[in-house]
This record gives structure tokens, sequence and C-alpha cells, in this order.
């Protein structure tokens, strides 16, 4: 393609006049049909100011087919969404995880020595990966604050089909884990005391749930990656200073949360919460902690409208 070509291709996908492309170039339009139509050369101050504003480089600008880099993961978007999802994935699983693997230690070991530590273990691990994660994801936003959508119809139109299979799978495997954790409470196993028993049944209820909140995150995830206008919007948004506020009052809500539930567990745990277990006082904190935040959100987009 020719510059022309390449030219009149940017400003139609920009959605821009030419008239428009001129005012922002400080020339004339008809300075801009000349350019377009190949009978002139802009000066090269104008085609710098050209490649920021087309967000492609001057070579492609110049020589190159800008249709087609437009159509393909040149950022190496795809990638990057694949590890950050895995990342968060693997983060919230770890921390339900925790929260089973300590009732099952607390079951097994009535004196309630290893399951702090346990619980500790995983939500280290996880703390790790969601710094990990987010840092490279700002990392990426910050270089690469707009992507052209790039996905092939046929790609989109595969994701499409699969999206609901992971929404089904994950909502049967969270309901299953609270059926089983019902169904199970009170039932003896074998030898096992009354407090061995509760800790098995609701470690098996929490890790259905974790595979069932695994798939919901994950798919979520991958579905919110194929809409690549989402995550231009997300970056617009990380420079907008109401969602800076609003993000930080959520996060002082969850660590409040986290800070309770730390409390709750190895101090504040009177007899009623204790008969009750740890997922529980779990559920109870963060749940709160998570509708407190949804209500906060709420109320800064609509008092922002």
């Amino acid at each position: 393609m020719s510059f022309g070509e390449n030219l009149q291709f940017y400003r139609a996908a920009e959605g821009l006049t030419q008239e428009q492309l001129a005012e922002r170039l400080e020339v004339s339009r008809q300075s801009v049909s000349k350019w377009e139509s190949d009978s002139s050369f802009p000066e090269m101050e104008k085609l710098l100011v050209m490649c920021d504003m087309f967000r492609c480089d001057l070579d492609t600008l110049l020589r190159g087919d800008a249709q087609a880099s437009r159509q393909t993961d040149t950022a190496g978007y795809d990638a990057h969404m694949d590890k950050f999802t895995r990342q968060i994935t693997a983060g919230v699983v770890l921390c339900i995880c925790g929260t089973a693997a300590a009732a099952l230690a607390e079951g097994l070991d009535s004196s309630g020595r290893w399951s702090g530590a346990v619980f500790l273990m995983f939500v280290l691990a996880a703390a790790m990966l969601f710094i990990t994660g987010g840092l490279q994801h700002h990392n990426f936003c910050e270089r690469y604050p707009s992507i052209e959508p790039f996905y092939a119809p046929e790609t989109l139109a595969e994701w499409q089909q699969r999206f609901p299979g992971f929404i089904a799978s994950g909502v049967a495997l969270c309901i299953g884990g609270m059926i089983l954790m019902t169904m199970l409470d009170g039932v003896g196993i074998g030898s096992l005391n009354p407090a061995q028993c509760e800790g098995i049944t609701t470690a098996a209820g929490l890790l259905a749930i974790t595979c069932g909140v695994g798939l919901l995150t994950f798919g979520g995830m991958q579905n919110g990656k194929f809409h690549v206008e989402s995550y231009n919007r997300e970056c617009e948004l990380k420079h907008d200073i109401r969602s800076k506020r609003l993000g930080q009052i959520q996060g002082a809500i969850m660590l409040a949360a986290t800070a309770l539930f730390l409390l709750y567990f190895f101090f504040w745990k009177t007899q009623e919460w204790s008969n009750q277990g740890i997922g529980f006082g779990a559920a109870a904190i963060f749940g709160i902690g998570g509708i407190i935040c949804a209500i906060v959100g709420t109320l800064f987009h609509k008092d922002g409208e």
C-alpha cells in the first residue's frame, strides 16, 4: 500500500474526516487531500505526529500495509492476557484452597497449631501471584494503552460457543460444593471423631467450590480478553482520578476484611463462630467486604453520571 492509501485507512479507522485530521495536524484540508492522493508528501514533523496519533511506526505508515498491521497482534496482547489470566485464576484458587486446607488441618488437629500456618502459606503464594501479575499487567497497560481489535470473527465465534460451558460448569461445581457440605454435615466417617469428619467434609466442599470459582474466574477473564475495547477503556480509566480513588477505597475495604479475618482466626474465635468452622468465618467476612465494595462502586458510578 502507498502512503496515501495507508493514511486513508488510518484516518477512517480513527473515524476522522479530512477536515478533522487537518485541524489536528494544523494544516489545510487540501494538504490532507493531496497526501491521500499521493500527489504531495508531508514533512517529517507531521509524519512523526501521525505515527503517534495512529499508534504505528514510520515504516508501516510510509510503505507498509496498514490494514494488515491492524489485524495482527503486534503488541503480544493475547499472550500477555493469557498469562495474566492464569496468574489471577491461580491466586484466587490458592486463596480458597488455603481455607479448605486450614479447615482440614483444624479437623485433624484439634489443637489448631497447624491450621493457621497452612492458611498463611496458601495466602502468601496467592499474594505473590496477585502482586506479580498486577505489576506486569500495569506495565503492559502503560506500554500499550490502546490495542486495535485483531481477533478473527472465527476465533470470536468459537470462544462464544465455549464460554457458556465455563460458566455453567463453574456454577454447578459451586452449588455442588455447598450441597456436599450440607448433606455430609454431621455424617460420621469410619472411626473419625465429629471434628475430623467436619474438617474433611468442609474441605471437600470447599475444593469443589474452588474448582467452580476457578472456572468462573478463568472463563470471565478470557471472555474479557476477547473484548479488546474493554481493555482500552480500562487503560483510560487508570488515568481517571475518580477511578483511582474508588480503587483505593475498595482496596482499603478488602485489606480491612483481611485484617479482621486474621484477627478472628488467631485471637477472636468465639465459641459460636468456632462451631461454624473457618469456612463460615471466611465467607461471612469476605462476603460482607465484597458487598460493601459493590455498594461503594455503585455509589461512585451513580455520582459520576
